[in-house]
């Protein structure tokens, strides 16, 4: 794998194009054997099953049918509707999202900017390029910054542009840690950095993991039309004492009805299935999440404003009193598995018309 990489780099000022397409492969050879480990090998697709993938993706890229017997073996459901998560990763998001724009604009530090008059975290410091600063950019040294998040109690050390799966997230308590503590997280994090006070979230959905923040995601579209449509919303959380609730960090995920009630059943990345919080015992089905609708219409407004991101993957918490606020906007590679999982195929009933825009009509 190591030897494709350096020839990615070799290529990069010589055939963007091919660079592209060997880009490409590679990220479809890592899916496909990542989702093959995630089998038992147990369950395999009936002929007429493999021909209804290939009567779908024949017309768009050809694919193998190891992602659609995973979500069959793991939710016991075959649906040719189902998009590989490798397939997402390495053609439709990099279709929708301008992944060279996202470099620049998929980071923390600017979110006061980006999207202005929304809830967000209370922001104690950032390190932009090098400069310590609050949320309206007013400059002060490194001592200074860390005096502030030492005066702030817990919060979150993140990196502004490259936190994916709880990677580069780091909770922070003062009392506990103290100033050393503080400069070998600061080591760790060599970019951009935000830090952000700890927020006392709803104790609706702190029933079902107190130790962590629990966040609604929301993949959303902004359509060729102007409108934006949410294809799927579940709820994260974390287990067993985790301070972040991603997938990737043994986290679990339900999917949320229209209702804001969360389903019977919840996954973990792997696909394996749970019914009430390993951690908690408490029951999925008996949480309905707090307004609901003022979470989704949280994304309705803010999408608009970054129209160079089509897909986008947004978490939403909740604060104590039950209001909803943006902690993260993920404008590429937000993944879908996890998606896929809990609420069955992403773009259901509109994934020709989609995968027709994707690879030409």
């Amino acid at each position: 794998m190591n030897g494709l990489v350096d020839i990615l780099y070799l290529l990069r000022d010589k055939d963007l194009s091919f660079q592209k397409k060997i880009e490409q492969k590679v990220k479809i050879w890592a899916g496909e054997r990542n989702v093959r480990a995630r089998m038992s090998g147990k369950v395999e697709l009936t002929r007429e099953q493999k021909k209804e993938v290939d009567r779908l993706w024949g017309r768009y890229k050809k694919i193998s049918y190891y992602s659609h017997a995973f979500y069959l073996e793991k939710t016991g459901t075959f649906n040719p509707y189902y998009v590989p998560n490798y397939i997402n990763r390495a053609i439709i998001d990099p279709f929708f999202n301008d992944w060279s724009m996202a470099r620049y604009l998929d980071n923390k530090c600017y979110y006061p900017r980006m999207f202005p008059g929304v809830r967000m975290p209370e922001i104690v410091a950032m390190k932009v390029n090098g400069f310590w600063c609050d949320a309206e950019s007013n400059l002060f040294g490194e001592q200074e910054a860390k005096n502030r998040i030492m005066n702030a109690g817990c919060c979150f050390i993140k990196a502004a542009t490259e936190a994916f799966g709880g990677k580069g997230v780091f909770y922070f308590d003062p009392q506990d840690m103290g100033i050393t503590g503080l400069e070998n997280l600061l080591t760790k994090l060599r970019s951009d950095i935000v830090i952000q006070k700890e927020i006392k979230q709803s104790q609706i959905i702190s029933k079902l993991n107190d130790s962590s923040l629990n966040t609604l995601r929301l993949t959303s579209l902004l359509r060729k039309d102007g409108t934006v449509k949410i294809y799927g919303a579940m709820l994260r959380m974390g287990s067993a004492g985790a301070k972040v609730d991603n997938g990737g960090s043994g986290g679990i995920m339900a999917q949320v009805g229209d209702d804001g009630r969360l389903a019977k059943i919840a996954y973990n990345e792997e696909g394996v299935t749970f019914e009430k919080h390993p951690t908690s015992q408490v029951r999925f089905e008996d949480i309905i999440i707090p307004n609901y609708q003022e979470a989704r219409d949280i994304i309705y407004k803010l999408h608009p404003m970054v129209p160079h991101f089509r897909l986008v993957a947004w978490d939403i918490g909740f604060t104590q009193d039950d209001r909803p606020f943006l902690l993260e906007a993920n404008l590429n590679g937000g993944g879908i598995n996890g998606m896929q999982l809990t609420n069955g195929p992403l773009f259901k009933e509109d994934t020709e018309e989609i995968l027709d825009e994707v690879f030409g009509k």
